[in-house]
């Protein structure tokens, strides 16, 4: 994330709005951004497609798309202080995960901000299979809000993974997407790495590799963590204990399946934390491509006002 000129923001018309809404409204103003603001209804298109009369179809779906529109800017005006620049979107298309891709392709924002799917108040972080889906096509960071509101001065927790898997050049990224949006927020970044290894040289190579990132990043030494151990254990216990705003680490990639992702340290980390969730993934034009040339299915024109 070199530079932030726009931000996705995905309501769902439940409570948690409000307060992702203003995480967003934060970070655009402290960013310089835009923020496109979205609902996609993914009931109306089906139901609408039933009806046999076109006129009375049209007229439903302005309905529709009025009543939406009307939700969406009642959250813009409660917000405390405007943000730079904001509008208000409603596309009807399902299903979900495919809307928000489409939407991505056209719009090409450099963060997705949204709650997680399944998200109650009574449980920690939940983040669904569409959500891991959607975090390994998607070509932007994904910010999963839960909702705690951020402290005065957020706290990011970047996990780092330096080991001979990791995919080249994702640490830096991931600490880079951290850097990048505590200055926009007026946070701090802390940064983590577990140690697994059992071989002297492997231990000190990963050690060398996880300092030479941070200080390349003048990280101080007290925000600074190394652990020994399982990782997909270990890191999990030490962000719940370390209460963080937002927690970022690799998003999944095309080359790891989803089933071992979601048995690993990401559904771990959602069992033991309720913050933010930020996941990053290298810039990938050729997925950009992909997800440019898919329509979402099922979808029906755009409905927004400024």
């Amino acid at each position: 994330m070199d530079e932030l000129k726009s931000i996705l923001v995905v309501a769902n018309r439940t409570s948690s709005d409000p307060g992702l809404l203003e995480k967003a409204a934060r970070l655009a103003r402290g960013c310089g951004a835009r923020i496109y603001l979205f609902y996609i209804d993914v009931h109306a298109g089906g139901t609408l497609g039933l009806e046999k009369e076109p006129e009375r179809a049209e007229r439903l779906w302005q309905q529709h798309m009025d009543d939406h529109l009307t939700y969406l800017e009642a959250l813009i005006a409660g917000l405390p202080a405007r943000p730079v620049a904001m509008t208000a979107h409603v596309r009807c298309a399902r299903p979900l995960s495919d809307a928000i891709l489409a939407t991505v392709a056209e719009l090409q924002p450099q963060l997705i901000m949204k709650a997680p799917e399944g998200a109650h108040p009574l449980r920690l972080l939940t983040v669904s299979s569409n959500d891991w889906r959607l975090a390994r096509r998607c070509p932007a960071a994904l910010l999963l809000v839960a909702g705690q509101p951020w402290s005065p001065v957020p706290r990011f927790g970047a996990l780092i993974n330096v080991s001979a898997a990791a995919i080249a050049r994702l640490p830096a990224a991931v600490l880079h997407a951290c850097e990048y949006l505590a200055l926009g927020c007026g946070g701090q970044v802390e940064a983590a790495y577990c140690e697994s290894g059992h071989e002297p040289d492997e231990v000190a190579e990963g050690a060398a590799a996880f300092h030479s990132l941070v200080r390349e990043f003048h990280l101080p030494a007290d925000r600074v963590f190394a652990l020994e151990g399982d990782p997909d254990s270990q890191l999990p216990a030490f962000a719940a204990r370390q209460r963080y705003d937002v927690v970022a680490m690799g998003a999944p990639s095309h080359r790891h399946g989803l089933v071992a992702l979601a048995g690993g340290l990401g559904s771990k980390l959602v069992d033991a934390v309720d913050c933010d969730l930020l996941l990053v993934r290298l810039p990938d034009g050729a997925a950009a491509r992909r997800i440019s040339a898919r329509a979402a299915p099922e979808s029906l024109p755009t409905a927004h006002r400024p």
